[in-house]
């Protein structure tokens, strides 16, 4: 996993993607592409993008992990679903919710999270610097979540000193087992059980989802109800949301 770097898709600048792409490449021991894509008449504004996020390019409260600044002329999507492929995990940018609402050949931010073949974070634009770090919530409800999906809850609650929030119909169903198995791995990571956890997701919270197995109708819509309003909750409050390829990828 060392060499397996977290890598960055963004149009514009994006500093609490990068904030958030350097701590995870700090807990995994790797360091960051920043990847960005513009055709070739384009490149000059290209490369003024990338350079306007060097000065983001560092950690004043613990070490900074190398950084690195792709540019390329590759199409967006084809670009990110080939470094995906080698990649810890993939950082986007979403400036709205049409990725998650609407479904559309040309929204970059839909495509990568249905068929990237590592875990996407989608962290919504904002202007304010990131602060701690906000709980990580499963998204979980009748059907099972697999091992992959919520091994990276426990590890983002891990690497972030936070708790696992798992709504109670997950926690005393389908998925207990998993849950039971993983837990045993993170002894340091509390799992909170909630009978509703979606309306308590708040802002700096991670909501963590298993990528839907149905990629012809709208993210939303192929989401289990319960996940599907946890989710719903955190695209209105801005939380970044994390989406893992499931067991069978």
């Amino acid at each position: 996993m060392r060499d397996r770097p977290v890598v960055i898709g963004m149009r514009r600048p994006h500093p609490t993607a990068m904030r958030i792409a350097m701590r995870e490449a700090v807990a995994g021991r790797t360091f960051v592409q920043v990847v960005h894509c513009c055709a070739a008449s384009d490149a000059d504004r290209g490369r003024l993008v990338l350079e306007s996020m060097r000065p983001h390019a560092s950690l004043p409260e613990r070490r900074t992990p190398p950084v690195g600044f792709r540019l390329t002329t590759a199409g967006v999507v084809d670009a990110l679903e080939r470094a995906s492929r080698a990649s810890r995990l993939l950082v986007v940018g979403c400036a709205d919710a049409t990725w998650f609402t609407q479904l559309r050949g040309s929204d970059v931010v839909a495509r990568l999270a249905r068929h990237a073949d590592s875990p996407v974070m989608v962290v919504p634009h904002d202007e304010r610097e990131p602060g701690r770090p906000g709980r990580v919530v499963l998204g979980g409800g009748r059907a099972a979540v697999g091992a992959a999906t919520v091994r990276f809850a426990l590890e983002q609650a891990r690497d972030r000193a936070t708790v696992v929030v798992v709504g109670r119909e997950a926690a005393d169903g389908a998925t207990a087992p998993v849950l039971a198995e993983l837990a045993g791995e993170f002894p340091d990571v509390t799992i909170d059980v909630h009978d509703r956890p979606g309306p308590r997701v708040v802002a700096g919270d991670l909501v963590v989802v298993e990528r839907p197995e149905d990629r012809s109708v709208p993210f939303a819509w192929s989401l289990d109800p319960l996940v599907a309003t946890t989710v719903t909750t955190a695209v209105e409050r801005r939380c970044a949301i994390g989406i893992v390829p499931g067991d069978g990828r």
